[in-house]
């Protein structure tokens, strides 16, 4: 595979089509990857996802249209991946990280994150966590959310050329299970 340099988008959820140009992550358990992801011209890349802690499980309760750069089809927005930080279905799950590795260690990643979890009015703000060299952290409420992502630029990759990114709750959630999302990704050449 090559190194990055164009984008990389993957969306998080269960459905079982997968558009052109998205590497889908459908399973939430740990030690799940996605590894050499494509591009969205469709070629490999030398870049792995790996699920290094789970999130509890998925949905299918994310908004239908959106308006982000993301351009997500429904089959994408319309799904996520969640947490909580107090027990739910009997699981606690206090944070979940995903690792991505095969990256180049002298360059600058963007990591643009999109969350949706419709019909519900409580904050939900999500706290996506990226740790290479620095620590990057972004927030993102994503109840109700169609249009709103949030990016962490230039984050450089630990000397293994590996980014580790935690996502949990963020300083603003009121939801009184804790729930996280995450919707989609995308990771892009930085400066």
């Amino acid at each position: 595979g090559t190194h990055l340099t164009k984008r990389v988008y993957i969306p998080f959820g269960p459905v079982a089509t997968t558009p052109a140009g998205w590497n889908r992550l459908s399973n939430p358990a740990a030690g799940t990857s996605l590894v050499d992801m494509k591009n969205t011209d469709g070629d490999a890349t030398s870049v792995t996802l790996t699920v290094v802690e789970r999130f509890n499980a998925h949905n299918t309760v994310g908004a239908a249209t959106t308006t982000t750069d993301f351009n997500m089809p429904a089959s994408v927005s319309g799904t996520n991946f969640y947490g909580n930080t107090k027990a739910f279905n009997g699981i606690t799950v206090p944070q979940s990280k995903i690792k991505l590795s095969g990256l180049d260690k002298t360059k600058k990643y963007n990591l643009c994150y999109f969350g949706s979890r419709m019909s519900v009015t409580d904050n939900r703000e999500t706290a996506y966590i990226a740790n290479g060299k620095t620590e990057v952290r972004v927030n993102l409420n994503v109840s109700g959310n169609s249009s709103n992502t949030v990016c962490a630029d230039d984050v450089q990759p630990n000397d293994d050329g590996e980014i580790i990114i935690t996502i949990t709750v963020g300083p603003n959630n009121n939801n009184s299970t804790g729930f996280y999302h995450i919707t989609a990704m995308r990771i892009s050449p930085g400066s």
